[in-house]
């Protein structure tokens, strides 16, 4: 009797972390490369402060962003990332590895053991000849460049080049330059109009610091109104606002109801700049 309970509680706790696991990940995508290079990207919602991530491969170059694209510190350990992922709410995580794919002879093999409920986006570039799959793909694109599945993992592909992978030619040099010589002058006018900023200010406003100040002109107000007001989590409006507050362009100020927002002078200076 015993025996038998353990066992039902260790289905359990299988089951459980299997769905939590499930819960966490948004999407992975494996972009392959013709000389067996991928790169594995990762989308996952924060259930902890701390998450444990097992990464596939042997992995390398790794970055891991919050939802607003700031950096976050990490530890590895057994290819299991340690992510402090304090007050965020999604992990963009980037890596390559080279341990997923092997040669043998002109056929190249993409195995992946790892047993992940979600399902993964697998981008061959080049668009090799499949000559073999373990299992039926979930769906199937081919591009002018790439070829694209759908798999469940566990799974395995082997594909060959019988051509040099096809490079996007079209367009004409001029065309090209002019280009980036366009590109170079838009960010050169964005780069000197944000400078100009951050110089009279000491702080460049983005859209979501712009909201809370253009909300906050119209008079005080409290976080949990003007969280409602924008639409912003939680974490997010409070991390903003004290930047903002460090900046002098709002004041917060903590009342037995909660906390309160008011614009400042430089605040509003800021605004007229925009």
């Amino acid at each position: 009797m015993k025996k038998a309970l353990v066992l039902v509680l260790l289905a359990y706790v299988i089951l459980i972390s299997q769905l939590n696991l499930a819960a966490q990940y948004q999407g992975i995508t494996i972009t392959v490369n013709p000389d067996g290079w991928c790169r594995v990207e990762e989308v996952l919602n924060v259930s902890n402060v701390i998450m444990e991530i097992p990464l596939l491969g042997d992995p390398s170059y790794i970055t891991i962003l919050d939802e607003e694209g700031l950096p976050l510190n990490y530890t590895m350990e057994n290819r299991t990332l340690i992510v402090n992922a304090e007050a965020s709410t999604i992990l963009n995580i980037t890596y390559d590895t080279q341990s997923l794919t092997f040669k043998q002879g002109i056929v190249w093999i993409l195995n992946l053991t790892e047993n992940l409920s979600s399902p993964i986006i697998v981008r061959l570039i080049g668009a090799p000849d499949i000559v073999g799959i373990s299992s039926t793909p979930l769906s199937i694109k081919e591009g002018t460049n790439y070829l694209e599945f759908i798999m469940r993992a566990p799974f395995s592909i082997e594909y060959v080049y019988t051509s040099p992978p096809v490079e996007n030619k079209q367009g004409t040099p001029y065309l090209y330059i002019t280009s980036i010589i366009i590109a170079l002058i838009v960010a050169f006018l964005w780069w000197f109009n944000t400078k100009r900023r951050v110089r009279r200010f000491g702080y460049s406003l983005d859209s979501v610091g712009l909201s809370i100040l253009s909300s906050l002109a119209d008079g005080d107000k409290a976080l949990s109104e003007l969280r409602k007001e924008l639409s912003i989590p939680k974490t997010t409006l409070w991390r903003r606002a004290k930047r903002l507050e460090e900046n002098k362009l709002l004041e917060i100020r903590k009342t037995p109801s909660g906390s309160i927002l008011t614009i400042t002078k430089e605040g509003r200076e800021a605004l007229k700049e925009r």
